[in-house]
């Protein structure tokens, strides 16, 4: 059976003279419930010894690049080097990020969320708001491309309930998550209660913050946006009319030509052919 994280810290720490600072540190390590901030003070205290713990994160890139939720020690750990105002803790904290990415673990991710929330929740650790923009910015990125792994037949990483967990610990995520999530969903959304479903709301909350981020009517605009995709996809694809119509989330062909007729003025095929007929004129 291996050593645990804390028996390998301890035997480095013996050949530095570290031996009795790490013994506190384990046994705030060992009273940490990672849960509950309201037990992390000591660790909080012991972050501030400038003389050790560069040596400890220094130890912790080396020993614990993946700190596993699944033990109760690596991710108290973690949030020792996460309080330390340093730029090699939020070096530590960065490279776990990346790998927890990687390997697609989508609880440890939300564990950084929580994490840096409760520790910079007055802003007294200002180093974490490097941790706080690349989580932010990876979970938007995340939201954008939820409906392009559906499509390829991938489950995304992050559920949408997920998702809106991260909302409550990265507040710019919340900002910005509404109108990311119509542009998610309109794609597949065929109503305006089917797209205000997909997005979590209420019919007439959703309509209310659609006109209040979009400045139309969610209709009007579905339809606006339907009308732009179909001569896109008429006039710069060879693809067939019938699976144009099923991309567009058209139930029939009929109800595709009908659409056409009646917004754009044109049949698919008018549409199709009258844009090849400008390309030969223009060249």
């Amino acid at each position: 059976m291996g050593k645990t994280l804390g028996q390998i810290l301890m035997d480095e720490a013996r050949q530095t003279g570290l031996q009795e600072w790490m013994k506190k540190v384990q046994v705030a390590v060992w009273q940490t419930d990672v849960k509950n901030p309201v037990t992390w003070m000591a660790l909080e205290r012991l972050s501030r010894d400038e003389d050790n713990m560069p040596c400890l994160v220094k130890l912790l890139k080396e020993h614990c690049p993946c700190p596993s939720l699944k033990t109760q020690e690596e991710p108290a750990y973690l949030i020792l080097a996460a309080y330390h105002n340093d730029n090699d803790s939020l070096g530590y904290l960065l490279d776990t990020m990346k790998v927890y990415i990687k390997k697609k673990d989508h609880d440890g991710i939300l564990f950084l969320c929580r994490m840096q929330a409760a520790i910079n929740d007055n802003e007294d650790y200002p180093h974490l708001n490097g941790l706080y923009n690349e989580l932010t910015g990876y979970l938007l990125s995340c939201r954008r491309d939820r409906v392009k792994e559906y499509r390829k037949g991938n489950i995304p990483v992050f559920s949408e309930a997920d998702l809106q967990v991260a909302e409550k610990y990265l507040p710019h995520l919340k900002e910005y998550s509404f109108r990311d999530k119509v542009m998610a969903a309109f794609p597949t959304a065929k109503t305006v209660r089917e797209l205000a479903e997909k997005c979590g709301c209420a019919v007439n909350t959703f309509e209310r913050r659609f006109k209040e981020e979009f400045g139309a009517a969610p209709r009007k605009w579905m339809m606006e946006q339907k009308a732009k995709r179909v001569v896109t996809l008429l006039t710069h694809t060879n693809l067939p009319m019938k699976e144009i119509a099923g991309d567009c989330g058209f139930e029939s062909s009929n109800y595709f030509w009908d659409f056409c007729r009646r917004n754009l003025n044109a049949t698919p095929t008018q549409i199709r052919e009258g844009f090849m007929d400008e390309q030969k004129f223009v060249d």
